[in-house]
């Protein structure tokens, strides 16, 4: 069970969930979820007076006056965006402030964000600030990861798991995340057409192929997403010939505009999945989990703004936003920490280095391509689900806390 609170389209989930949503066998194999959520909630009509930014700050309101608020806060721009607004709201409405909170891993060079951490801190004036120090604790199959796993079974995002210890400061009050930022920020395809639509910029030949693109059927459109290959080389032909089709199926089905593109990213099952293992994370650790970039009422009134053309990338988004709240060196990064190689380190290597081939299933899941996937020093991060079902299907089949667990249904088509 969800229910929402304070607010019909506010995408924050009070901390009682009767069971999480799992991967379908396809969707475990390939690493890929895929389709959209048929539950989906919808967009909700914007209101004529609300804007993007009043939508944000009414949705972090709602995490505010819940008690203890805690942000996951890594130093990119849109846990910091969400930081700085809270702080914001807080301090306009004499409401506690939030707490960031940071995992900060050891020896992991490409996940160090300190300086851009420290640089908006000190910027909000913040006194409060947590900062968890990690090694390997995270692995995909360490620690913190493996009850997640004797609990619940496969979760997706496989790395989720590592938000747990920042949830357990948010018991009894808030946990509030970035998700969604890279979806919507990121990633539109057809972003750049239309500048060159109307003629703001001399297109280039990428403009050209794109604009041709715009207007071909649906079929044109899947045999050019071909050249685009997918990770999961480790399938069998059968199961790679299906995840193709339905993963083609959603390139060709990106919206042009980008309204109609807000709206379908909501319905997208991979992020559907990711809300759901967040707010069984968090009923775990006694929190409520919030997404306030999800929060309906945003969405909408973004889409609103942005009508056809969008509010152009990612940069032009951040300072039409923020600028008021955040500096402009970090409303202007281009630079991301990879946390990948923090969670892919000892438990996980030796696992995979020892691994007999068992534990998947032999009609979706080539062992060997697998286990050479595995022996590379970074395996592809879709491959991790794989793992951690392997790991899995070698531990005592017990119950625990009364519910059992499962690895995953035993469906092999798409929600």
């Amino acid at each position: 069970m969800r229910e929402d609170f304070d607010a019909k389209n506010a995408e924050v989930s009070v901390a009682a969930v009767s069971r999480p949503s799992w991967l379908t066998s396809l969707e475990l194999a390939s690493g890929i979820p895929l389709g959209e959520q048929p539950d989906a909630a919808p967009l909700a009509p914007a209101e004529a007076t609300l804007g993007a930014r009043l939508a944000l700050e009414e949705a972090t309101r709602r995490c505010l006056v819940r008690g203890r608020c805690v942000i996951g806060f890594s130093g990119g721009r849109d846990s910091s965006a969400l930081l700085a607004v809270a702080v914001h709201v807080a301090r306009r409405e004499g409401l506690p402030l939030p707490v960031p909170a940071t995992l900060r891993y050891r020896d992991v060079p490409k996940a160090e964000e300190s300086a851009w951490q420290e640089l908006v801190i000190r910027h909000l004036a913040l006194d409060d600030w947590v900062r968890l120090e990690v090694d390997d604790e995270h692995d995909f199959l360490g620690p913190v990861a493996q009850p997640v796993l004797r609990r619940h079974g496969v979760l997706w995002p496989p790395y989720f798991h590592s938000y747990q210890p920042l949830m357990a400061l948010a018991a009894g009050g808030v946990f509030v995340t970035g998700t969604g930022g890279d979806n919507l920020f990121a990633g539109w395809r057809w972003g750049r057409l239309e500048p060159v639509r109307r003629r703001a910029v001399r297109p280039g030949m990428g403009d050209l192929g794109r604009l041709a693109l715009i207007a071909s059927p649906p079929l044109v459109r899947r045999v050019a997403a071909r050249r685009h290959p997918l990770p999961c080389t480790w399938l069998t032909p059968g199961a790679l010939r299906e995840v193709k089709a339905r993963w083609f199926a959603h390139y060709a089905a990106e919206p042009v505009r980008w309204d109609d593109r807000v709206g379908w990213l909501v319905r997208q099952r991979g992020l559907a999945l990711a809300v759901s293992t967040l707010d069984v994370l968090g009923h775990d650790c006694g929190a409520t989990v919030a997404n306030p970039l999800l929060d309906r009422q945003f969405l909408a009134t973004l889409a609103r703004r942005g009508g056809r053309a969008g509010c152009g990338d990612r940069t032009a988004v951040m300072r039409a936003l923020f600028a008021d709240v955040l500096p402009f060196e970090v409303l202007s990064r281009t630079t991301k920490a990879q946390f990948g190689p923090c969670l892919w380190r000892g438990a996980s290597q030796r696992f995979a280095a020892a691994w007999d081939g068992s534990g998947t299933d032999p009609a979706l899941v080539d062992a060997r391509r697998l286990g050479a996937e595995w022996a590379k020093p970074f395996p592809a991060p879709a491959s991790m689900s794989l793992l951690q079902q392997a790991w899995l299907a070698g531990q005592p089949r017990v119950a625990e806390g009364g519910r059992g667990y499962r690895v995953v249904d035993s469906h092999h088509d798409g929600a």
